[in-house]
């Protein structure tokens, strides 16, 4: 009977212990965990709701939060920091004004804990020109450099990769000058019937490409354009593509850490001819030219697609090769020396300390010497491309074969759903089957 006692009583115990216990976390205080505080959602609204003002006429930014946290708004000139306007810290709403009295564009960027939202809006911007001219052997240099290229021994190599049934691919590659070599993929339709058209692309940001994506590129191609197609993919650095994305970016990492660069746009910058774009530039062109003269390529029906690195080099490439048509896509290296007309132009720092050589590059300089028609897209708050910029190149293209997007409410990444599909439209319309040569 005892036993059975001290039993009962320590059974009670944990009894109790458990009750106690779960007592004390039912009425655990809410001050004991950290409440996860929601972020604000910020929106901008902008008078005229166009994006589009003219000279001197008043421009409103409304900002509006989703909390009372203080928000930071300034109202700058291309986004630069050398060129405020206005710049106010207080909570929602925040109304600002602001009016340009030359072409260009106001920027708003509101800040909130973290979180950014930009807008921009444009002042006149067919009037947007370029200030600065072009240096006086401009025309001279490319002659040159052309010349130089040509010179040396093509050394064209083909080496077939990535079996498919229904499509050949190949690692192409050729001599080039400042003794390196050039790369690109190439994607075609087996068992070719005739002729085919020939779609060119430039990839952004560092435009290397990976093996895999052929040649399954070919046939986003073919969807895209409603016919068979043949791909060319101008690769920037000077080695083989690797065979996988991840191996690529693997690659590329060493191979910029090698070199002791952040970036490959960065080699040779002391020396316009030992510059980067130089060697890629004319690399670029003679695998094209090689590819053009391929027996299943029609070289009526050949066009370019590319966006930001892309876009540029859409521009160097048009400007040499006549192309049937061009996408060009808020790209890079327009007015890119802006700052001598104390204007936000690059986020490229290392542009001001070797502003002379790098002006062989400017793209505004190439544009009046683009014949092909040509689709522009512009961001109107991008930072990485600023639009006054981008106006800049394609105000200066020839008159009649031109048309832009205006990405109003988007910066450079990112754009309105109908954006991509406009873009291939404008290309396919030009290579359409049913359209005479």
């Amino acid at each position: 009977m005892k036993k059975i006692i001290v039993l009962f009583l320590c059974f009670a115990s944990l009894l109790l212990c458990a009750a106690q216990a779960s007592s004390q976390k039912e009425t655990k205080k809410p001050g004991d965990a950290k409440k996860k505080v929601a972020k604000p959602v910020l929106s901008v609204v902008c008078t005229p709701a166009t994006h589009i003002a003219k000279e001197g006429e008043k421009v409103e930014f409304k900002i509006t939060s989703t909390t009372q946290d203080p928000i930071t708004v300034t109202i700058s000139l291309d986004g630069s920091s050398e060129k405020v306007f206005k710049k106010v810290t207080m909570k929602s709403p925040v109304v600002l004004s602001a009016s340009l009295s030359t072409p260009g564009f106001l920027h708003c960027d509101a800040r909130s804990r973290g979180v950014v939202a930009r807008y921009g809006v444009a002042v006149a911007p067919e009037k947007i020109r370029y200030a600065r001219k072009a240096p006086a052997d401009f025309k001279k240099f490319w002659e040159s450099a052309l010349a130089e290229s040509k010179r040396l021994p093509l050394d064209l190599q083909i080496k077939a990769i990535n079996p498919d049934k229904g499509y050949d691919s190949y690692v192409l590659s050729c001599a080039n000058v400042n003794g390196k070599r050039a790369y690109a993929l190439y994607a075609c339709p087996k068992n070719v019937k005739g002729k085919v058209p020939l779609q060119v692309m430039f990839g952004g940001g560092e435009a290397y490409y990976s093996k895999a994506i052929v040649p399954g590129g070919a046939k986003s191609a073919k969807s895209r354009f409603k016919q068979d197609m043949a791909v060319l993919f101008l690769h920037l650095p000077p080695y083989e593509p690797q065979d996988t994305w991840s191996k690529a970016r693997e690659f590329h990492k060493e191979f910029l850490k090698k070199l002791g660069l952040r970036r490959y746009i960065l080699v040779g910058m002391d020396d316009p001819k030992k510059f980067y774009g130089y060697s890629a530039i004319l690399g670029c062109l003679r695998l094209l030219e090689s590819v053009a003269k391929r027996p299943e390529i029609d070289r009526e029906k050949i066009v370019f697609h590319g966006a930001s690195h892309g876009g540029m080099f859409g521009a160097y490439l048009s400007y040499f090769f006549p192309f049937k048509a061009a996408f060009i896509g808020v790209p890079s290296n327009c007015e890119i020396n802006a700052f001598l007309e104390g204007r936000y132009g690059s986020t490229v720092r290392e542009w001001k300390k070797y502003w002379k050589n790098t002006e062989y590059y400017e793209l505004v300089y190439f544009a009046p010497g683009i014949k092909c028609p040509v689709m522009v897209g512009v961001g109107f708050h991008d930072r990485s491309c600023p639009p006054t910029g981008v106006y800049s190149f394609y105000n200066t293209l020839p008159e009649g074969k031109k048309q832009i997007f205006n990405k109003i409410r988007n910066g450079h990444g990112d754009a309105p759903k109908e954006y991509s599909p406009a873009t291939w439209k404008f290309l396919a319309d030009h290579i359409a089957p049913q359209a005479k040569k």
